[in-house]
């Protein structure tokens, strides 16, 4: 998709957008940044899900590599999926 643009005149005629094109071309550049973030969603989802639900030496591996963080941590790795947009 097209770079946002933030000048707010009509790409072609130099004029202005209307309040209708100013509302589309939000939309569009709001759809680029949703579409990438659940693409992150995605695939974080599928790594997390094999690295917590692992078993033998793998889980072993884990829980030496998480046992020392506080939970402070493991909310700042999180951060970016439930703090603010």
């Amino acid at each position: 998709m097209n770079a946002p643009r933030k000048s707010g005149k009509h790409p072609k005629a130099g004029a202005p957008m209307t309040g209708a094109e100013m509302v589309i071309q939000v939309l569009a550049d709001e759809g680029v940044e949703r579409y990438l973030r659940t693409a992150r969603v995605q695939i974080m989802a599928r790594v997390y899900g094999e690295f917590f639900h692992a078993r033998g030496p793998t889980a072993e591996l884990r829980d030496q590599m998480l046992g020392a963080r506080t939970p402070q941590q493991a909310y700042e790795g999180i951060n970016w999926l439930y703090g603010a947009m």
